[in-house]
């Protein structure tokens, strides 16, 4: 069950990853992705909104802002540390997820769960009853049937959620739809720099073929930008 959690083979979607269950490690660079960043931790702390969705095509980002929000001492301070990042996908073992929800809610184990109905109804009524917010970061939502058994309904639990199609996020007031945007020029040159040669600067000596490449391969999507970064790296035409 806990493979549904920060499963590092399954990171790479969003060039990221963390080691475990906590997400105690620090999400890997994402440079151009900071106004994002400070965009969506403004919606967190927005008392009007509840439900968060985060949308572009796979590779944009989405799963570094997430952990990065996960790590940030901000938002762990305002949720009192009862952020929660789950990773759904396209045919997620629902029971198991709520279950970890629970135990990570709760702090304490607790035996398994009749079905995923029986596991929503018991988290729901134990998350009315907390004084505390409560953060749950749904991660790579694949559609509105799955999303509907993940979400709950408190004003003091707030949920994010990533996803690849837009209509899988609800419509209602307290929801806010963020579409996050590719990486301009600049940005994406920087963060292909740092792929190749750990520097955030491209130098002025830069193979103007590579440049080239960098502008019509990647297209300002952060995944494309880490491999073809990665692929040069040690070689001598590197930015």
């Amino acid at each position: 069950m806990d493979s549904e959690f920060l499963d590092n083979s399954e990171m790479a979607d969003d060039f990221t990853h963390s080691r475990d269950d906590n997400v105690s490690e620090k999400p890997q660079f994402y440079v151009g992705l900071e106004k994002r960043f400070a965009d969506l931790k403004g919606l967190l702390f927005h008392n009007q909104v509840s439900v968060i969705g985060v949308h572009c095509m796979g590779g944009g980002g989405k799963t570094a802002l997430a952990l990065s929000l996960c790590n940030d001492l901000q938002v762990k301070d305002y949720f009192h540390n009862n952020v929660i990042f789950a990773r759904v996908s396209q045919s997620p073992d629902l029971n198991g997820i709520l279950e970890t929800i629970w135990e990570k809610i709760t702090r304490s184990k607790r035996t398994e769960f009749k079905d995923v109905e029986d596991a929503h109804t018991e988290l729901q009524q134990f998350i009315l009853h907390q004084s505390k917010p409560i953060l749950i970061i749904l991660d790579d939502v694949w559609s509105k049937e799955i999303l509907e058994k993940l979400l709950f309904e408190d004003s003091g639990c707030k949920t994010l959620i990533t996803t690849k199609d837009k209509s899988t996020i609800p419509t209602n007031p307290s929801t806010q739809l963020y579409h996050l945007p590719l990486l301009g020029p600049k940005d994406a040159l920087s963060l292909f720099s740092f792929w190749a040669t750990g520097q955030t600067s491209i130098s002025s000596d830069t193979d103007a073929n590579i440049m080239q490449e960098v502008e019509s391969k990647c297209g300002g999507l952060p995944l494309a930008l880490k491999l073809f970064g990665s692929s040069l790296q040690g070689e001598s035409q590197d930015a």
